[in-house]
């Protein structure tokens, strides 16, 4: 079994499920910035990928793009607030890409991938009224562990 340790220090991509989940790069700045309300500038969306990049080398934030089965970019999942061996996860997907159930699949393959390196548990919250969001995790298995002000809080045993 691979180590967390080394999932942190490793380029990540891999297909599950019909998408490919890789590294998040700057050619992706031109779609990145249309996944935000109001959508982002291209030379604003590579600051943002650049950042992202760099808390990626510090291994605090980790952002890899969702493609495709046609390898077009469609979103990305987000890790973050590593704790022992959980992640918590969060996706935003582009709007044109919605409603395809690209990012249930991206989901559930990421969990997999993680379960591979050690990690146990995976984390996530999303707004109660945000239905589909609330979706994708409870078809990933994703129990809902505690409910607290507006959030819902979920978690999945890999």
């Amino acid at each position: 079994m691979k180590t967390i340790q080394q999932f942190l220090q490793e380029e990540h991509c891999f297909s599950c499920n019909g998408v490919t989940i890789r590294e998040l790069r700057q050619e992706d700045a031109h779609v990145f910035g249309r996944m935000f309300k109001g959508g982002m500038k291209e030379d604003a969306a590579r600051v943002v990928i650049e950042t992202l990049q760099y808390k990626r080398k510090k291994g605090t934030f980790i952002c890899l793009a969702i493609m495709d089965e046609m390898d077009v970019f469609s979103g990305v999942i987000e890790l973050y607030d590593l704790k022992d061996s959980s992640f918590e996860i969060g996706y935003r997907m582009c709007f044109d890409r919605q409603g395809k159930k690209i990012c249930t699949r991206a989901v559930g393959g990421v969990a997999a991938y993680l379960k591979q390196y050690g990690f146990t548990i995976l984390r996530a919250r999303v707004h109660q009224d945000h239905e589909a969001s609330r979706h994708i995790l409870l078809n990933n298995g994703f129990e809902i562990t505690e409910c607290r002000d507006e959030y819902m809080f979920l978690r999945l045993v890999l």
